[in-house]
């Protein structure tokens, strides 16, 4: 068959069918026409570019027409002969026959004609041939590359390029709304493979509503219809709308096998989890609603039951186990508290360090101590003088709490004030408090 693709949205329309092998093609858009060869019931067709007026041409004195070429600026057509190795010409309508130059052994195949010269490839030829129109000299481009191998095609661009165009499609698509196809009566519009044309001969038709149906194995992703979109575009995209069901890749209990794709009937094996054994078989399936179930079993959708010890090793093992995971539990107890009492224990050494060296104050010749008679040597004269000698890392700031230490507060001559009350103090941090 021959089919046409829209450069813009990829769009194809079939054009014909029914051929027999056809090898090659050629258009020429401004006459509206296009050629081709067939090599399975020989011949060379013609018909106009939008898939009408099909008609052979040339079906006698033809064998193997491998390649078709066009001379816009003859009007003659060229091709090669496969089996005779010859190169042939003719007008458009397959009339005024002529053969143009012979390459025996060349096993011809592709053809190119510009308006000088005529290219082409062979089977057996490891280059691209040219020949001069006018002399059928060569005029050679080329030396052999055996490397190449057999080149299938040859197209030819130079500066001097004739591009064939049809005017009436050549600008706006020829107000076409999909293919605009030349004619040589001038031009039609077309549509993709299965969409009408509407009645103004120019618009496909769009905006059908379709319900779909998801593939054997697949499921609805989108409760949506599709629309058809002017330009044959399903809206939303199909592949969007359907997903291959799998079933879960995970398991109560056990896992999948390496290697499982989860697909609906295939078959996989399962690995139980440590204390647990297969209940009814080591292979499940996938089902077709993307359920796993044991072979041959409906509605089992538990593959794994916990192990039945029936020796005494079994039950030494996991008692082993349980007194493990026990005993560490314990050992971490233990530890945790022996941190908490050793932090305490720091905490009350320091906390009466502290306090039998702050206990001691100055307040008019008089001590406040652990000891009844204060020695000389302790005796200071100014409260600057005691916190410079015995508490120089600590700081008065006109209130000493009484509260805590049994103490007492300056008074406004800077002078100390005995406490009223003797006190005793708790946990030995001071023994008691004397009377000034």
């Amino acid at each position: 068959m021959i089919r046409v693709v829209q450069h813009a949205t990829f769009l194809e329309k079939t054009l014909l069918t029914n051929l027999k092998h056809p090898r090659d093609i050629a258009l020429y858009p401004s006459k509206g026409l296009m050629f081709w060869v067939e090599v399975e019931n020989p011949k060379i067709g013609k018909a106009a570019m939008d898939g009408t007026s099909k008609e052979p041409i040339v079906t006698s004195d033809i064998t193997w027409p491998n390649g078709i070429a066009i001379d816009y600026t003859s009007e003659r057509l060229y091709w090669t002969e496969g089996y005779f190795d010859w190169i042939e010409s003719s007008d458009i309508n397959g009339e005024d026959r002529k053969k143009v130059l012979s390459d025996p052994g060349a096993h011809l195949r592709s053809i190119f004609v510009d308006s000088q010269f005529i290219y082409y490839t062979g089977y057996n030829r490891q280059r691209i041939v040219r020949i001069n129109k006018t002399s059928e000299a060569e005029a050679r481009v080329m030396k052999n590359y055996p490397e190449l191998g057999v080149i299938g095609s040859v197209k030819v661009y130079t500066d001097n390029d004739i591009v064939d165009v049809n005017p009436l499609c050549a600008q706006n698509n020829g107000l076409c709304s999909t293919f605009c196809f030349p004619t040589p009566s001038g031009r039609t519009c077309g549509c993709q493979d299965n969409v009408k044309l509407l009645s103004d001969q120019r618009t496909c038709e769009g905006g059908e509503s379709c319900e779909f149906k998801c593939m054997e194995g697949f499921k609805r992703i989108l409760e949506v219809n599709v629309t058809c979109d002017s330009l044959g575009l399903w809206n939303p995209e199909t592949e969007t709308l359907c997903s291959e069901i799998l079933c879960s890749s995970s398991l109560p209990n056990a896992a999948l096998t390496s290697g499982c794709s989860r697909r609906i009937g295939e078959s996989c094996g399962i690995t139980c989890k440590e204390y647990y054994s297969p209940l009814l078989s080591d292979d499940i399936i996938c089902s077709e609603n993307g359920e796993w179930q044991a072979k041959n079993i409906s509605n089992s959708t538990e593959f794994c039951e916990p192990k039945e010890f029936t020796n005494e090793s079994d039950g030494d093992q996991l008692t082993i186990g349980l007194s493990t995971g026990v005993g560490g539990l314990v050992l971490i107890i233990i530890i945790i508290v022996i941190v908490i009492c050793l932090k305490r224990i720091k905490t009350r050494k320091r906390m009466q360090r502290e306090a039998e060296d702050t206990i001691k104050a100055y307040g008019k010749n008089q001590y406040i101590t652990h000891q009844e008679n204060a020695p000389e040597e302790d005796t200071y004269a100014t409260l600057d003088e005691m916190n410079f000698k015995d508490l120089g890392y600590m700081e008065f700031d006109k209130h000493y709490d009484p509260d805590v230490y049994g103490g007492f507060v300056l008074d406004a001559a800077d002078e100390y004030l005995k406490p009223s009350v003797e006190r005793k103090v708790v946990d030995n941090d001071i023994d008691e408090v004397s009377e000034i």
